[in-house]
């Protein structure tokens, strides 16, 4: 509707505007380009293409996740053959970071194994 009415370019830029405010500081940092594939990336489907995937598949998870919600790791390990999930306590999005020793000893664990 706000292309019909303000036409493209002042569109873009009221979206942008709101983007920035409502989006990850990712999408609010990237250029105009990576917004736009930020945003594809963001809404693919990809539910129908876990159960083919053939890979030992570990799932790594902040408990306290908000960008995306750990009940999506747990639908990921339901439905990705050989997959696990491993979820921090009191991390967030980037929980790798919120726990390197953690992460470093289960992700060691895991390609030994």
């Amino acid at each position: 509707m706000l292309y019909m009415s303000l036409g493209r370019e002042k569109a873009e830029k009221k979206l942008d505007a709101y983007r920035s405010k409502v989006g990850s500081s990712d999408y609010a940092q990237a250029s105009p380009m990576m917004r736009a594939i930020l945003s594809k990336v963001v809404n693919e489907d990809l539910k129908s293409v876990m159960p083919s995937i053939k890979a030992e598949t570990l799932l790594v998870w902040g408990e306290n996740d908000t960008a995306t919600p750990l009940s999506d790791a747990k639908y990921m390990e339901k439905h990705i053959p050989n997959a696990g999930l491993v979820s921090f306590p009191g991390c967030g999005h980037y929980s790798f970071l919120d726990n390197p020793y953690q992460f470093a000893a289960v992700l060691r664990s895991f390609l030994n194994s």
